[in-house]
């Protein structure tokens, strides 16, 4: 599996955005606020393994500006990654970048927590429910350099993104296949002896 950073063009540290890049996950944001610290960081990368669904089409225009910019490939973008080669790379990422304003349930901030890794979220009701006060949250969805100073933090303070990692992790037994039988079975067992 590690030959999946190899082909992607991966060479070191990176963070990752996943899914379809519709204007609520703000993907154009994150792309421009990885721009602003990328000639910081010369040896990370931004992986954006979305769908542009932008109308138009913005990312690759920025992406291409990104990296001529940096005269480097620092932001590589492709459109799917395959499950198990997902699972490796959100095993081995900085951090989920993944801000965005209406998800029922999103899933790769999740996935990426069960990985031990941490992400970047849009500060809502939910976020805090799903993974509680203590997070890498963008309270302007809007602005590049609020989703930047999350970034820099992660990669900054690396200690203390793994405590937040940790306080995180207790949020995700809630949601655990277990949990829900056993509270599956808990609703049914009400049901029959309330008849």
């Amino acid at each position: 599996m590690a030959g999946i950073k190899e082909k992607l063009g991966i060479a070191g540290e990176f963070f990752m955005s996943v899914g379809q890049a519709f204007t609520r996950r703000h993907v154009k944001e994150a792309i421009k606020a990885f721009g602003m610290i990328a000639a910081k960081y010369p040896n990370i990368q931004y992986l954006v393994a979305c769908s542009d669904k932008y109308e138009p089409p913005v990312l690759e225009k920025l992406i291409g500006d990104c990296n001529i910019k940096e005269g480097r490939t620092a932001i590589i973008q492709t459109q799917y990654i395959g499950r198990d080669e997902l699972v490796y790379l959100m095993n081995d990422t900085l951090a989920m970048v993944y801000v965005s304003d209406k998800e029922a349930l999103g899933l790769p901030p999740l996935e990426t927590l069960a990985c031990g890794k941490p992400s970047v979220i849009a500060d809502t009701p939910l976020a805090h429910e799903l993974f509680g006060d203590e997070g890498f949250f963008v309270k302007d969805t809007n602005d590049p350099a609020a989703i930047a100073q999350q970034l820099s933090f992660i990669v900054e303070r690396r200690a203390d993104a793994a405590r937040i990692v940790g306080l995180q992790k207790p949020y995700l037994e809630r949601l655990s296949w277990s949990e829900h039988i056993t509270r599956l079975f808990v609703m049914f067992d009400d049901v029959v002896n309330k008849r």
